[in-house]
C-alpha cells in the first residue's frame, strides 16, 4: 500500500489543485472512477477473466484451454495489434537493422492466428508468413507474469534486471501460481467494490478523509501494481512476437532449405551441421527481437515502449526465466539451447549495447552480428 508520507504528499497535491481551481483553473488528473474503469477493462483483467474466472478454474487445473470461439476471436484481434506494433517498429528501425545485417532487410507483412484445436504449447511461423499460437502458450505466459510477481513483487518501481538467472521447476511452483492468481482475483473483486468518483469528489475526500488509505489511493496502488504485472505479461508476449518476426526478417526458411539440401536427414535424424545452424537461428532471432523492443538510441526509440517500466516490455527475462518452463515447449528435431543459455546470451548483449554511446552503437552491433555468423568483422 502507499505509505503515509506518500499519502500525505498526494493530499497536499489535491489541496493545491483545489486552491488553483477556486481561481478558475481546470482540475486535471485521473479520477477514481476513471482508474476503476481502466483497471477492469485492462488487458491484464481481460486475460484473467478468460483463463481463470474464479477459484474453481484455478483449483481444477493451472493449464486449461477451455476458451469460447468469441474469446479466441478477441485474443486473436488483440494479438494482431501487438504483432502489428512489432512490425511497425521494425520499419522504423530499418536503417539500424540494415547496418546490423549488412544488407537492406526485407520486412514483409506477417499475419497471426490462434489454433484453438492445438492442445500442445506451440508457436510456429510458416513460409506463408503466418505466426500461429496455441492458447496454452498464452496461458503459460500469463502464469509466468503471475509467478514473477510472487517472486519479485509487483511494485511499480521495483528493479530486478541485475538479478542472476534462477531456474524454476514448474512442478514446484504450483502453490505459488495459485496464490498469485487468487490474490489477483481478490484485487479485482476489491476494485469492483470500490466506489468510483469524479475527480472533484476525489480531491475533496483526499482533503477531508482521515483514513490512511482512501478509496482513491487504494485504486492508485492497484493500478500501479496491475500495470507492472500487465507489462510483464505483455512483455513476454512481445518478445515471442519479435522473435518470430525476426525469423521472417532473417529469412531463416530459405537458409534452412539450403542446409537441408546440403545435409539431408539420415534415418529421420538431422545432421550436426543442421542442428548447429538451427541453434544459431534461435540466437539470431533472440538478438533481433531484443533490438526491435529495446530503445537503445534516440533514433531507435519508440513511443510504444517509452514508459517507466520499459524493461518489462522488452520481455526476455520474464519469458526465459518464468514463462518458458511453465509453457512447457516441446522439443524439436534439434535440441535448442536451454532457456538459461538464451537468457544469458540476450542479457549479455543487452547490457553491452546499453553501455555504448550512439557513435559506437553501430560498430558494436556489427561486431555482435559478425561473431554470430562466425565471420571476420572489418
Amino acid at each position: 500500500m502507499i505509505n503515509r508520507d506518500m499519502n500525505n504528499l498526494l493530499r497536499c497535491l489535491a489541496i493545491s489543485i483545489s486552491v488553483y481551481s477556486s481561481f478558475g483553473c481546470t482540475v486535471t488528473g485521473q479520477s477514481s472512477r476513471e482508474m476503476k474503469s481502466e483497471i477492469l477493462n485492462s488487458y491484464l483483467v481481460k486475460s484473467l477473466n478468460r483463463f481463470y474466472s474464479d477459484d474453481a478454474a484455478i483449483n481444477n487445473s493451472l493449464i486449461s484451454t477451455n476458451l469460447s470461439s468469441k474469446q479466441i476471436r478477441e485474443i486473436e484481434r488483440e494479438m494482431k495489434t501487438f504483432y502489428g506494433a512489432v512490425q511497425e517498429t521494425a520499419l522504423k528501425k530499418r536503417s539500424i537493422l540494415a547496418q546490423f545485417m549488412r544488407k537492406d532487410p526485407q520486412l514483409p507483412t506477417a499475419t497471426l492466428s490462434i489454433d484453438k484445436e492445438n492442445e500442445l504449447p506451440r508457436v510456429e511461423t510458416s513460409r506463408r508468413l503466418e505466426t500461429t499460437f496455441s492458447p496454452r502458450v498464452l496461458q503459460g505466459l500469463f502464469r509466468g507474469a503471475i509467478l514473477q510477481g510472487i517472486k519479485e513483487g509487483n511494485q511499480f518501481f521495483d528493479g530486478g534486471d541485475s538479478r542472476p538467472f534462477t531456474s524454476y521447476d514448474p512442478r514446484e511452483t504450483t502453490d505459488d501460481q495459485k496464490k498469485g492468481l487468487k490474490a489477483l482475483l481478490d484485487d479485482v473483486k476489491k476494485v469492483k467494490e470500490t466506489p468510483g468518483h469524479f475527480l472533484i469528489v476525489d480531491i475533496w475526500l483526499a482533503f477531508s478523509d482521515e483514513r490512511e488509505d482512501s478509496d482513491w489511493s487504494n485504486l492508485v496502488d492497484n493500478k500501479m501494481s496491475s500495470l507492472r504485472l500487465e507489462a510483464r505479461y505483455a512483455g513476454a508476449l512481445l518478445f515471442i512476437l519479435a522473435h518470430e518476426y525476426a525469423h521472417i526478417i532473417l529469412d531463416h526458411f530459405a537458409e534452412l532449405d539450403d542446409l537441408t539440401t546440403k545435409h539431408p536427414l539420415v534415418d529421420g535424424r538431422p545432421s550436426p551441421e543442421l542442428c548447429q545452424s538451427s541453434n544459431r537461428f534461435e540466437y539470431e532471432a533472440d538478438l533481433i527481437g531484443l533490438l526491435l523492443l529495446s530503445p537503445y538510441t534516440q533514433e531507435a526509440s519508440s513511443p510504444l515502449f517509452a514508459v517507466p517500466i520499459a524493461d518489462d516490455f522488452v520481455g526476455y527475462r520474464n519469458f526465459f526465466e518464468y514463462s518458458y518452463p511453465l509453457v512447457g515447449f516441446g522439443s524439436a528435431l534439434c535440441q535448442y539451447p536451454s532457456n538459461r543459455e538464451r537468457f544469458e546470451f540476450v542479457a549479455h548483449h543487452d547490457n553491452d549495447l546499453k553501455s555504448v554511446r550512439d557513435a559506437e552503437f553501430t560498430a558494436k552491433l556489427e561486431h555482435v552480428w559478425a561473431s554470430l555468423k562466425g565471420i571476420t568483422s572489418d
